[in-house]
């Protein structure tokens, strides 16, 4: 059985759990004060109190207009407040490499795709690779409409093939 390292919100400490049992929606953090990264539920990640970088480059902002423009539709927020979430990374260049590969997949899934509901899962699929390995993404995407194969196609268009 595969085991995952899981920050328990509740009890404020890192447990072993076995992967089967991580819940839609988990993502991969790194703690505070610590190089280890461990998976948490989303819904307790509260953002730093101000941006660790004053401004990005304007190659950068170039990129996250791109990024912006390809999930307007599932994601619909200002430039602004895509560029500011950006500068809370510690390393926004890589989150945003990482941001353009999923553009990249999901605009190739997505762009003959009519159901809304689909478009929405495939997004969905997208944001769950960004914030889990091959192994887990599955895990903690809570899809309904996708279908197995499409969902492994996507998998492997992000991750490229095993």
């Amino acid at each position: 059985m595969s085991t995952v390292r899981f920050y328990d919100f509740e009890n404020r400490r890192v447990i072993d759990i076995p992967a089967a049992e991580l819940a839609p929606g988990s993502v991969k953090v790194q703690l505070n004060g610590s190089d280890e990264v461990v998976w948490m539920e989303a819904r307790h990640l509260k953002p730093t109190s101000k941006p660790r970088h004053q401004s990005l480059s304007p190659e950068l902002n170039e990129a996250i207009r791109r990024i912006k423009d390809c999930f307007q539709e599932q994601n619909p927020m200002a430039f602004e407040e895509w560029e500011e979430g950006f500068r809370f990374d510690a390393h926004p260049e890589k989150e945003i490499a990482y941001w353009l590969r999923a553009a990249v997949v999901f605009r190739h899934h997505a762009q003959h795709e009519t159901d809304p509901e689909i478009r929405a899962e495939i997004y969905s699929l997208v944001g769950c690779c960004l914030n889990a390995n091959r192994e887990n993404v599955l895990r903690i995407f809570d899809g309904k409409k996708l279908g197995p194969q499409k969902a492994q196609a996507i998998i492997e268009s992000f991750y490229g093939n095993p």
